[in-house]
Protein backbone atom coordinates (compact mmCIF):
# COMPACT_ATOMS: atom_id res chain seq x y z
CA UNK A 1 0.00 0.00 0.00
CA UNK A 2 1.30 3.31 -1.22
CA UNK A 3 2.09 6.43 1.55
CA UNK A 4 -0.44 8.26 -0.21
CA UNK A 5 -3.58 5.82 -0.22
CA UNK A 6 -2.71 5.19 3.13
CA UNK A 7 -2.47 8.67 4.43
CA UNK A 8 -6.22 8.92 2.53
CA UNK A 9 -8.03 6.01 4.33
CA UNK A 10 -6.87 7.60 7.61
CA UNK A 11 -7.87 10.77 6.81
CA UNK A 12 -11.11 9.38 6.11
CA UNK A 13 -11.88 7.45 9.34
CA UNK A 14 -10.79 10.40 11.23
CA UNK A 15 -13.03 12.48 9.16
CA UNK A 16 -15.59 9.77 10.00
CA UNK A 17 -14.77 10.46 13.62
CA UNK A 18 -15.27 14.09 13.75
CA UNK A 19 -18.64 13.81 12.47
CA UNK A 20 -19.87 11.34 14.90
CA UNK A 21 -18.29 13.26 17.71
CA UNK A 22 -20.08 16.35 15.89
CA UNK A 23 -23.72 14.32 15.99
CA UNK A 24 -23.14 13.11 19.11
CA UNK A 25 -22.67 16.92 20.48
CA UNK A 26 -25.52 18.21 18.69
CA UNK A 27 -27.96 15.56 20.06
CA UNK A 28 -26.75 16.65 23.69
CA UNK A 29 -26.55 20.67 23.23
CA UNK A 30 -28.28 22.00 26.51
CA UNK A 31 -30.94 23.61 23.78
CA UNK A 32 -32.08 19.82 23.52
CA UNK A 33 -34.51 17.63 25.02
CA UNK A 34 -32.06 16.09 27.58
CA UNK A 35 -31.62 11.71 26.88
CA UNK A 36 -33.32 10.22 29.91
CA UNK A 37 -32.15 6.65 30.46
CA UNK A 38 -34.94 3.68 30.12
CA UNK A 39 -36.01 2.92 33.94
CA UNK A 40 -35.22 -1.31 34.28
CA UNK A 41 -37.52 -3.51 34.86
CA UNK A 42 -38.24 -3.79 38.78
CA UNK A 43 -40.00 -6.05 41.27
CA UNK A 44 -40.13 -3.37 43.86
CA UNK A 45 -43.13 -2.82 45.90
CA UNK A 46 -42.69 0.49 46.16
CA UNK A 47 -45.88 2.64 46.22
CA UNK A 48 -46.30 3.60 42.76
CA UNK A 49 -49.55 5.89 43.48
CA UNK A 50 -49.57 9.05 42.12
CA UNK A 51 -49.71 12.38 43.55
CA UNK A 52 -53.25 13.38 44.26
CA UNK A 53 -54.27 16.82 45.08
CA UNK A 54 -56.92 18.75 46.30
CA UNK A 55 -60.18 16.08 46.95
CA UNK A 56 -58.29 13.75 43.69
CA UNK A 57 -58.67 9.99 44.50
CA UNK A 58 -58.68 6.63 42.64
CA UNK A 59 -60.98 3.91 41.63
CA UNK A 60 -60.17 0.60 40.48
CA UNK A 61 -62.22 -0.44 38.21
CA UNK A 62 -62.51 -4.81 37.81
CA UNK A 63 -61.77 -6.10 34.40
CA UNK A 64 -62.49 -9.51 35.38
CA UNK A 65 -65.46 -11.75 36.01
CA UNK A 66 -64.39 -12.04 39.60
CA UNK A 67 -61.73 -10.41 41.66
CA UNK A 68 -60.30 -12.43 44.95
CA UNK A 69 -59.45 -10.04 47.45
CA UNK A 70 -56.61 -10.90 50.53
CA UNK A 71 -56.92 -9.03 53.58
CA UNK A 72 -53.60 -10.38 54.78
CA UNK A 73 -50.55 -8.33 52.72
CA UNK A 74 -48.96 -9.86 50.50
CA UNK A 75 -45.37 -10.51 50.63
CA UNK A 76 -43.19 -7.14 50.56
CA UNK A 77 -46.09 -4.71 50.89
CA UNK A 78 -46.69 -2.46 53.63
CA UNK A 79 -50.24 -1.37 54.75
CA UNK A 80 -50.71 1.89 54.46
CA UNK A 81 -51.62 3.95 57.87
CA UNK A 82 -54.78 5.50 58.60
CA UNK A 83 -57.18 2.89 57.87
CA UNK A 84 -58.34 0.95 60.81
CA UNK A 85 -60.69 -1.56 61.41
CA UNK A 86 -63.41 -0.41 63.80
CA UNK A 87 -64.03 -2.02 66.24
CA UNK A 88 -67.76 -4.05 66.39
CA UNK A 89 -69.67 -7.27 68.50
CA UNK A 90 -71.48 -8.23 65.21
CA UNK A 91 -70.79 -11.23 63.40
CA UNK A 92 -68.44 -10.04 60.22
CA UNK A 93 -70.12 -9.88 56.44
CA UNK A 94 -69.40 -11.96 54.23
CA UNK A 95 -68.55 -14.78 56.12
CA UNK A 96 -69.62 -18.39 55.91
CA UNK A 97 -72.81 -18.77 56.90
CA UNK A 98 -73.99 -15.04 55.74
CA UNK A 99 -71.98 -14.42 52.32
CA UNK A 100 -73.01 -11.18 50.80
CA UNK A 101 -75.21 -10.38 47.41
CA UNK A 102 -72.35 -11.29 44.84
CA UNK A 103 -69.32 -11.45 47.82
CA UNK A 104 -68.25 -14.43 49.29
CA UNK A 105 -65.56 -15.35 52.00
CA UNK A 106 -62.71 -17.13 51.35
CA UNK A 107 -59.71 -18.49 52.85
CA UNK A 108 -57.71 -15.53 52.59
CA UNK A 109 -59.99 -13.05 52.44
CA UNK A 110 -63.25 -12.38 50.16
CA UNK A 111 -64.06 -13.01 46.66
CA UNK A 112 -66.54 -10.04 44.71
CA UNK A 113 -68.75 -10.99 41.47
CA UNK A 114 -68.21 -8.64 38.75
CA UNK A 115 -70.63 -7.36 37.66
CA UNK A 116 -72.14 -6.55 41.30
CA UNK A 117 -75.46 -8.04 42.17
CA UNK A 118 -77.30 -5.09 41.02
CA UNK A 119 -75.38 -5.21 37.72
CA UNK A 120 -72.94 -2.38 38.49
CA UNK A 121 -69.18 -2.07 37.75
CA UNK A 122 -67.45 -3.44 40.61
CA UNK A 123 -65.33 -0.58 41.88
CA UNK A 124 -63.25 -0.76 45.04
CA UNK A 125 -61.52 2.93 46.71
CA UNK A 126 -57.51 2.90 46.11
CA UNK A 127 -55.40 3.18 49.02
CA UNK A 128 -52.15 2.71 47.38
CA UNK A 129 -50.63 1.06 44.43
CA UNK A 130 -47.50 -1.41 45.18
CA UNK A 131 -45.53 -3.20 42.25
CA UNK A 132 -48.34 -6.13 41.57
CA UNK A 133 -50.58 -5.19 44.29
CA UNK A 134 -53.39 -2.63 44.50
CA UNK A 135 -54.72 -1.58 48.23
CA UNK A 136 -58.21 -1.38 48.58
CA UNK A 137 -61.26 -0.12 50.41
CA UNK A 138 -63.70 -3.07 51.25
CA UNK A 139 -67.70 -3.27 51.71
CA UNK A 140 -67.40 -6.00 54.38
CA UNK A 141 -67.67 -5.98 58.34
CA UNK A 142 -66.12 -4.64 59.92
CA UNK A 143 -66.22 -1.26 59.15
CA UNK A 144 -63.15 0.12 57.42
CA UNK A 145 -61.28 -3.12 55.97
CA UNK A 146 -58.84 -2.83 53.15
CA UNK A 147 -57.60 -5.70 51.32
CA UNK A 148 -55.38 -6.34 48.35
CA UNK A 149 -56.22 -7.20 44.67
CA UNK A 150 -53.88 -7.67 41.66
CA UNK A 151 -53.18 -4.76 39.61
CA UNK A 152 -53.55 -6.79 36.22
CA UNK A 153 -57.45 -7.36 37.40
CA UNK A 154 -58.22 -3.65 37.83
CA UNK A 155 -58.21 -0.32 35.54
CA UNK A 156 -57.47 2.67 37.80
CA UNK A 157 -58.86 6.08 37.26
CA UNK A 158 -59.03 9.26 38.92
CA UNK A 159 -61.25 11.63 40.02
CA UNK A 160 -61.96 14.80 42.27
CA UNK A 161 -65.09 15.27 44.72
CA UNK A 162 -65.78 14.21 48.46
CA UNK A 163 -68.70 13.58 50.17
CA UNK A 164 -69.02 15.12 53.68
CA UNK A 165 -71.06 13.94 57.00
CA UNK A 166 -70.75 15.48 60.13
CA UNK A 167 -72.66 13.42 62.48
CA UNK A 168 -73.05 16.14 65.26
CA UNK A 169 -74.67 18.91 62.45
CA UNK A 170 -76.06 15.88 60.75
CA UNK A 171 -74.81 18.47 57.35
CA UNK A 172 -73.76 16.66 54.31
CA UNK A 173 -71.21 18.72 51.73
CA UNK A 174 -70.71 17.77 48.53
CA UNK A 175 -67.20 18.48 46.69
CA UNK A 176 -66.78 18.33 43.10
CA UNK A 177 -64.17 19.67 41.29
CA UNK A 178 -63.11 21.55 43.79
CA UNK A 179 -66.08 23.39 44.21
CA UNK A 180 -68.68 22.62 47.10
CA UNK A 181 -71.90 21.65 44.94
CA UNK A 182 -74.46 21.40 48.15
CA UNK A 183 -74.27 21.37 51.51
CA UNK A 184 -77.63 19.67 53.12
CA UNK A 185 -79.00 18.57 56.42
CA UNK A 186 -79.55 14.71 56.46
CA UNK A 187 -81.32 12.48 58.19
CA UNK A 188 -79.22 10.06 60.32
CA UNK A 189 -79.39 7.37 62.08
CA UNK A 190 -81.38 7.16 65.40
CA UNK A 191 -79.12 6.57 68.78
CA UNK A 192 -79.84 2.11 68.62
CA UNK A 193 -79.00 2.04 65.26
CA UNK A 194 -76.46 4.91 64.72
CA UNK A 195 -74.63 6.02 60.99
CA UNK A 196 -70.95 4.20 61.63
CA UNK A 197 -68.27 7.03 61.61
CA UNK A 198 -65.12 6.43 59.11
CA UNK A 199 -63.33 6.16 55.80
CA UNK A 200 -66.00 5.14 53.26
CA UNK A 201 -66.75 4.94 49.14
CA UNK A 202 -69.82 4.95 47.60
CA UNK A 203 -69.88 1.47 45.80
CA UNK A 204 -72.66 1.69 43.54
CA UNK A 205 -75.58 3.59 42.44
CA UNK A 206 -79.19 1.79 42.02
CA UNK A 207 -82.06 3.74 40.45
CA UNK A 208 -85.18 3.04 41.71
CA UNK A 209 -88.42 2.07 39.73
CA UNK A 210 -90.68 3.94 42.30
CA UNK A 211 -89.79 7.15 43.20
CA UNK A 212 -92.12 7.77 45.78
CA UNK A 213 -90.63 5.04 47.97
CA UNK A 214 -89.20 5.23 51.33
CA UNK A 215 -85.56 4.99 48.97
CA UNK A 216 -86.78 8.00 46.52
CA UNK A 217 -85.18 8.42 43.25
CA UNK A 218 -82.13 6.57 44.21
CA UNK A 219 -80.11 4.29 46.36
CA UNK A 220 -75.98 5.18 46.54
CA UNK A 221 -74.99 2.23 48.52
CA UNK A 222 -71.84 3.11 51.00
CA UNK A 223 -68.93 0.36 51.53
CA UNK A 224 -70.02 0.76 55.14
CA UNK A 225 -72.58 -1.94 57.47
CA UNK A 226 -74.39 -1.37 59.94
CA UNK A 227 -72.77 -1.88 63.49
CA UNK A 228 -75.78 -2.63 65.18
CA UNK A 229 -77.81 -4.67 62.79
CA UNK A 230 -77.27 -8.07 61.69
CA UNK A 231 -80.51 -8.12 59.33
CA UNK A 232 -82.52 -6.07 57.77
CA UNK A 233 -85.87 -6.91 56.61
CA UNK A 234 -83.99 -10.05 55.53
CA UNK A 235 -81.75 -8.56 53.46
CA UNK A 236 -78.09 -7.22 54.05
CA UNK A 237 -78.13 -4.02 56.60
CA UNK A 238 -76.19 -1.96 53.78
CA UNK A 239 -75.81 1.84 54.97
CA UNK A 240 -76.45 3.79 52.26
CA UNK A 241 -77.27 7.51 50.99
CA UNK A 242 -80.65 7.46 49.49
CA UNK A 243 -84.08 10.42 49.21
CA UNK A 244 -86.86 9.76 51.44
CA UNK A 245 -90.54 9.95 50.66
CA UNK A 246 -90.55 11.68 55.09
CA UNK A 247 -88.91 14.81 54.18
CA UNK A 248 -90.03 16.20 57.78
CA UNK A 249 -87.50 13.71 58.71
CA UNK A 250 -84.77 15.20 57.23
CA UNK A 251 -81.96 16.84 59.66
CA UNK A 252 -83.25 14.00 62.34
CA UNK A 253 -82.11 11.19 63.96
CA UNK A 254 -84.58 8.95 62.19
CA UNK A 255 -83.38 5.99 60.04
CA UNK A 256 -81.75 2.88 60.77
CA UNK A 257 -78.25 4.09 60.17
CA UNK A 258 -78.70 5.06 56.42
CA UNK A 259 -78.58 8.85 55.52
CA UNK A 260 -81.66 10.31 53.16
CA UNK A 261 -81.52 13.77 51.64
CA UNK A 262 -84.66 15.52 49.49
CA UNK A 263 -85.40 13.28 46.13
CA UNK A 264 -84.03 16.52 44.04
CA UNK A 265 -81.20 16.46 46.15
CA UNK A 266 -80.11 12.90 45.54
CA UNK A 267 -80.67 13.03 41.86
CA UNK A 268 -78.20 15.63 41.84
CA UNK A 269 -75.38 14.04 43.76
CA UNK A 270 -76.43 10.20 41.68
CA UNK A 271 -76.22 12.10 38.24
CA UNK A 272 -73.08 13.98 39.20
CA UNK A 273 -70.81 12.43 41.02
CA UNK A 274 -67.99 10.27 39.92
CA UNK A 275 -67.84 6.66 40.64
CA UNK A 276 -66.29 5.53 43.88
CA UNK A 277 -67.02 9.04 45.68
CA UNK A 278 -65.10 8.74 48.82
CA UNK A 279 -67.87 9.90 51.91
CA UNK A 280 -65.90 10.60 55.19
CA UNK A 281 -68.42 10.27 58.43
CA UNK A 282 -67.26 12.53 60.94
CA UNK A 283 -68.32 11.10 64.34
CA UNK A 284 -70.80 13.41 66.49
CA UNK A 285 -71.52 13.20 70.20
CA UNK A 286 -71.26 9.59 71.44
CA UNK A 287 -74.62 8.20 72.77
CA UNK A 288 -74.76 4.37 74.86
CA UNK A 289 -77.77 2.96 73.73
CA UNK A 290 -79.04 -0.62 73.67
CA UNK A 291 -78.76 -2.52 70.34
CA UNK A 292 -82.30 -3.00 68.27
CA UNK A 293 -83.85 -6.63 68.52
CA UNK A 294 -84.53 -5.27 64.58
CA UNK A 295 -83.06 -8.01 62.37
CA UNK A 296 -81.16 -6.27 58.95
CA UNK A 297 -80.58 -7.77 50.54
CA UNK A 298 -81.38 -3.97 51.02
CA UNK A 299 -80.04 -0.51 52.85
CA UNK A 300 -81.00 -0.25 56.03
CA UNK A 301 -83.53 2.56 55.28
Amino acid sequence: MTRQRLALIIGSAIAAIVIIVGVVVVITRGDEPTPVATPETTTSTTSTTVALKNDEYQVATAKVPQIDVTVIPPAGVTPTPGYEVRATTMQPIPRTSLNAAGVRATDLGMQYDNPTYFKNPLIFGVVSVQGDWVEVMLQARPNGQVGWVRKADVDIATYDAKLELDLSTRVLKATLDGEVIMTTPATIGLDANPTPPGKYYIFEVIPQSWTGGAFGPFIMATSAYSEKLNLFEGGLPIVALHGTNEPATIGEKASNGCIRIANDLITILAERMPPGVPLIITEGPAVPVAASPTEALRPAA
